[in-house]
């Protein structure tokens, strides 16, 4: 065989290889919804989403104190737990090298565990992780994070990330290396969706999205997997006036404590801005005094509280 019959045959073998080894197989459609991607995150230099949400979850507080009770499988089974409800006010804020997200309660609420003010903020090197008030009046309270530490994933705001900033991996995005498509397309509430997971094998974790490839690619259901157990799964509206692909809200269901119930989340979007002229100070968290501090960003942890300065104290 001539070098040149060998080069040539090498080359098939190499293209056919290459097309082998795209995740998926659907090189094409896969390409496509990179590259769309890759121009969302570009032109969204400054992200301003704020939305509601209104919570459902059963009482575990509830289940505790009946958990020997001889109908209390038949009840959890049936998904008939006491439930209790709240609602939040959410902020997400993001650019290429800070992000805030910030959420209050509506009013105070006995027996959930989140905390019902906190506000988290990165400024390119810390994060900060501050709550003004807890369940049970405790706070003002903070931890401190260097920028290597991750932020835990959120699946609240999953579908503006995705949205936004869908390789914004800071945030819970997905990472292009991570990205593969199925061979074929399902249909979500009449859409035809090309579909693509993304994988962490440290993790197990599995991130499922179905795309409306009408409109560039935004996801109209996410879903995510614990090995073979569903975590959760959101599917998403959409404001498409005016040739807009903004979602107008979404609907979380998660499977948690253990299985004995699911909580409900359902978000409706209050605004929306992609390209909003964002600051320094707009990242920044202004801890009043008494503000109880673990800072875990350097060799050793720092605890401490923070006190008036000598203007305050009227020194």
């Amino acid at each position: 065989m001539s070098l040149h019959s060998t080069r040539a045959l090498y080359g098939i073998f190499a293209i056919a290889w290459l097309a082998l080894s795209i995740p998926g197989g659907k090189c094409e459609e896969l390409t496509s919804i990179l590259n769309v991607w890759d121009g969302r995150q570009t032109a969204s230099v400054g992200v301003v989403v704020e939305w509601k949400e209104a919570h459902e979850q059963p009482d575990i507080d509830w289940l505790r104190k009946h958990k020997d009770d001889p109908d209390i499988s038949a009840i959890v089974k049936d998904g008939k737990l006491p439930v209790i409800k709240y609602e939040f006010r959410k902020r997400l804020l993001i650019t290429d090298d800070f992000y805030r997200y910030h959420f209050k309660g509506e009013k105070p609420i006995e027996g959930i565990v989140e905390p019902q003010d906190a506000d988290v903020a990165f400024d390119g090197s810390k994060r900060v992780v501050y709550a003004a008030a807890y369940k049970r009046g405790r706070g003002p309270a903070a931890n401190i994070y260097g920028a290597k530490e991750p932020m835990p994933p959120n699946s609240t705001y999953l579908p503006v990330v995705l949205c936004a900033r869908p390789f914004d991996t800071r945030l819970g995005g997905f990472a292009k290396n991570s990205i593969s498509a199925r061979e074929s397309r399902e249909a979500i509430h009449g859409v035809s969706c090309a579909v693509v997971q993304s994988r962490d094998p440290k993790s197990g974790t599995t991130y499922t999205a179905w795309l409306d490839s009408a409109h560039e690619f935004v996801p109209l259901r996410i879903s995510r997997h614990n090995g073979e157990e569903q975590a959760f799964q959101l599917d998403i509206e959409y404001d498409r006036a005016g040739g807009r692909n903004c979602p107008s809200g979404w609907r979380l269901v998660e499977n948690k404590f253990g299985g004995a119930g699911r909580a409900i989340t359902s978000a409706k979007v209050t605004a929306w801005k992609s390209n909003a002229s964002l600051g320094a100070a707009d990242f920044r968290i202004d801890m009043p005094v008494g503000t109880a501090v673990s800072d875990f960003s350097g060799d050793n942890e720092q605890n401490y509280i923070i006190q008036p300065s000598p203007k305050e104290s009227g020194r």
